[in-house]
């Protein structure tokens, strides 16, 4: 069920809104749809798994007057088809700031144990 269609005729691409999800597809020469990436613009072909990832669709700062260093950046995320080779590189980029997270937690715990185990040596043996 196509809830809203876009077409620009400067264009040959056109934005669909397919039960809630939002597509950029490619209209053929023979008229035909074809389905296009969202990071890199792609044709996704119908025989390639159909793959939806959440990514960065928009940002907006909001800037404060008469004072107009405070401001506010609201950055939209939807989910959108993206081809095989994008759908690896936003899963590696998931992957890769959620190991650096743990990777800071591990570096805390270890100062604290550090720190403490000194304290226990100097106070026991005084180094």
């Amino acid at each position: 069920m196509v809830r809203s269609f876009f077409y620009s005729r400067k264009s040959t691409h056109v934005c669909l809104n397919v039960h809630g999800f939002d597509a950029n597809v490619l209209i053929r020469e023979n008229g035909d749809l074809m389905a296009t990436c969202y990071k890199c613009g792609q044709p996704i072909s119908p025989n390639d798994f159909k793959l939806r990832r959440k990514v960065k669709t928009g940002e907006s700062v909001h800037r404060r007057y008469p004072n107009p260093n405070v401001s506010s950046t609201r950055i939209s995320y939807g989910i959108r088809l993206v081809c095989a080779p994008c759908a690896r590189k936003i899963d590696w980029e998931a992957r890769r700031k959620e190991f650096l997270q743990y990777g800071e937690l591990l570096a805390a715990v270890l100062l604290v144990l550090g720190v403490l185990i000194f304290q226990f040596l100097n106070s026991h043996f005084g180094l």
